[in-house]
């Protein structure tokens, strides 16, 4: 598979965002930066359409501390 040019997965990168708000799951706040700082996003692409989308975050660290207190499991902070 070719690789994409910059100005490809900056368009492809504003339709994930849209398609990740258009799922009503995620808040708006913020998306923009999460998703430039995520370990890797994928689409599912099909006849040249996305049809779907994932994303594989980087967590903030206050964002794990939160996520682990309800867990009340014990989450390293350096991961």
């Amino acid at each position: 598979m070719p690789h994409a040019s910059t100005d490809q997965l900056l368009s492809r990168t504003v339709e994930f965002e849209a398609l990740v708000l258009e799922g009503g799951e995620v808040d708006p706040e913020g998306l923009d930066g999460r998703v430039r700082r995520a370990a890797a996003l994928a689409f599912l692409i099909d006849e040249g359409a996305i049809q779907g989308v994932a994303g594989l975050k980087e967590p903030s660290a206050g964002y794990r501390a939160k996520v682990a207190k309800g867990s009340q499991e014990s989450v390293p902070a350096d991961r």
